[in-house]
């Protein structure tokens, strides 16, 4: 996992991939870290899905932009453009269908 420090970086991130999945955490958040440990896991089912995560609490121009008023968030984006967003209970069998739909 590759940790985003700047907007410049999650620009970047975003546009060099197609499909791209990011999680949003803060440094105190316990949960946050099993849901990493659980994406980390299962980085066989999202191989083709780069995964970078951003501490909100450090970016607050992210959680304002991409709208993240809790943790742990993850973003699921397909040519930039976000397609599946799962806030604080994450639901890994939806995040399979959309893996398993844009491919």
């Amino acid at each position: 996992m590759i940790l985003l420090s700047s907007m410049v970086e999650v620009a970047a991130f975003l546009a060099e991939n197609t499909r791209a999945m990011i999680l949003c955490k803060t440094h105190s958040c316990k949960v946050c870290l099993s849901i990493e440990a659980r994406l980390d896991k299962d980085k066989a089912i999202y191989e083709h899905w780069p995964i970078a995560y951003v501490y909100v609490d450090d970016l607050p121009m992210f959680r304002g932009e991409h709208s993240v008023f809790t943790v742990p968030t993850v973003l699921m984006f397909f040519e930039e453009k976000e397609i599946y967003r799962s806030s604080r209970f994450i639901d890994f069998n939806k995040m399979q269908y959309f893996v398993d739909a844009v491919g």
